[in-house]
């Protein structure tokens, strides 16, 4: 980005670097997310520290907490393997962690094909879990059902990456404004903070 930000300077054109960052994980791709949980956590408790015992900015625990500031929202997108566990992040400590970023937007958005497949009742159990223990936390978190009712099958479970709900996920916390394009999105039901919201269809929804 730096590359490209001095690129076009050149022409003439400033461009700002300090754009919102949103961190997706689809499908197995949600076990990066996962993982990327648990090593915040290593880092904060293996800080490299100068002979003056100050943290030192250079190090891998600086990074990582200076990467997870800039966050702005992450999304599961219908997680799941078959592991039989390792769907969500589970790790009590990496849990409490990620609740102290207080600008950060947790989003879990699923299908019946991953939440109530009978073949893997793990990934509903540690969806669940997850949820509550982050809103317990008080974190900011949504768990978003999509195509509630409808037989699970991997058309929908694709179908979530083109029905997601970008324009409201995508705001940053406190902000009225959307900070990507708006998408046609299905009727889900939003649980957050114990409260229910039931949305009417968009248009075109099939």
């Amino acid at each position: 980005m730096q590359n490209t930000q001095t690129a076009l300077r050149r022409q003439g054109v400033n461009v700002s670097t300090a754009l919102p960052m949103h961190l997706l994980g689809f499908s197995k791709g949600g076990i990066v997310l996962n993982q990327l949980v648990t090593e915040l956590v290593r880092y904060s408790f293996n800080k490299k520290r100068s002979n003056s015992g100050q943290v030192r900015q250079g190090s891998v625990f600086a990074s990582t907490r200076q990467f997870f500031a800039a966050i702005n929202s992450i999304h599961w997108l219908d997680t799941g393997n078959g592991s039989l566990e390792g769907a969500m992040p589970t790790e009590e400590t990496a849990l409490a962690v990620l609740s102290r970023y207080e600008q950060l937007r947790l989003f879990v958005h699923v299908t019946p094909y991953q939440y109530e497949s009978r073949l893997r009742p793990w990934i509903k159990t540690e969806v669940n879990s997850f949820v509550t223990k982050m809103n317990l936390l008080g974190a900011d978190i949504q768990l978003i059902i999509y195509y509630e009712g409808d037989e699970g099958s991997l058309v929908s479970h694709f179908h979530i990456l083109q029905d997601f709900e970008a324009s409201r996920s995508f705001r940053s916390k406190g902000e009225g404004v959307a900070n990507s394009p708006e998408h046609a999105v299905q009727p889900v039901r939003i649980r957050a903070c114990k409260r229910e919201v039931q949305m009417r269809p968009s248009k075109g929804c099939w």
